[in-house]
């Protein structure tokens, strides 16, 4: 499962696209690894939060996956976000039903 970090394209006029995706980097990466503190953080139960530090991972894309409208205009606003992505795998779903069989 993975915390993505997000960011726009925007950065200070004085910038250049490449000085603004290195910089946006920084911060994507640092909201994506905010986001994952404060889950492992929260996580009371013991069992939880093991489960997290072994499934859980922070990504930064800085402006590469930025949203649009419908006439394909960047929604900066929008574009600075935090998603989480899960993927499940037949590893994982295979681990979690061995846990659901070994608690009942």
């Amino acid at each position: 499962m993975r915390v993505e970090g997000h960011a726009s394209s925007e950065w200070s006029e004085m910038s250049s696209a490449e000085i603004a995706f290195i910089r946006n980097m920084s911060l994507s990466q640092a909201r994506a690894h905010a986001i994952l503190e404060k889950c492992l953080v929260l996580s009371e139960s013991l069992p939880i939060a093991e489960w997290a530090r072994t499934h859980l991972v922070a990504t930064g894309y800085s402006s590469a996956r930025v949203l649009r409208d419908s006439q394909g205009l960047e929604e900066t606003a929008a574009s600075r976000r935090v998603v989480f992505r899960a993927q499940a795998g037949d590893r994982l779903i295979d681990e979690i039903e061995a846990e659901l069989n070994t608690s009942e």
